[in-house]
């Protein structure tokens, strides 16, 4: 704000959620989640492949937090648990 430069709102007061679906798709990490969206999910769903752009979201979720882990250096069993949790 010092600079006039505006950051994007991250997260929206996840502890406000009613619902999962709530906390994740309108509460926590916005950026991230608008950025998965447009890349991942809209795409598919305009051709008719709902449950393949579903899927596709945990994918890229899955990714996007294996590749850090991966690159700096954790263990074999760090990574094989952040893909199974997604």
């Amino acid at each position: 704000a010092f600079y006039g430069i505006k950051a994007p709102v991250c997260f929206d007061e996840p502890w406000k959620s009613e619902s999962i679906n709530e906390f994740w798709s309108k509460r926590w990490n916005l950026s991230i989640a608008s950025q998965i969206r447009n890349i991942c999910y809209k795409p598919l769903v305009a051709l008719g492949y709902k449950r393949l752009a579903e899927i596709s979201v945990f994918t890229g979720s899955a990714l996007l937090h294996y590749f850090p882990i991966r690159l700096l250096g954790g263990s074999i069993a760090a990574q094989i648990s952040t893909l199974l949790f997604f």
